[in-house]
């Protein structure tokens, strides 16, 4: 019996694998980013408290 002819292509686009390697490969940076930008933030808020306090203080009164 002979096989149905295939609506594919010779040659096609393997879509699928370049999707997987895509996301395999940006997931993870995706995933970094927020902390690569926290952390230096939290550094700074934690070394420089008192000032950080006393100024939202200053800034919350009303004079």
């Amino acid at each position: 019996m002979a096989e149905a002819p295939s609506t594919k292509g010779e040659f096609t686009f393997p879509w699928p694998i370049i999707s997987a390697a895509l996301v395999v490969a940006i997931v993870p940076i995706v995933g970094i980013v927020p902390i690569v930008a926290i952390v230096p933030i939290a550094i700074l808020i934690a070394l420089f408290q008192e000032r950080v306090v006393g100024g939202l203080t200053q800034g919350g009164i009303k004079g």
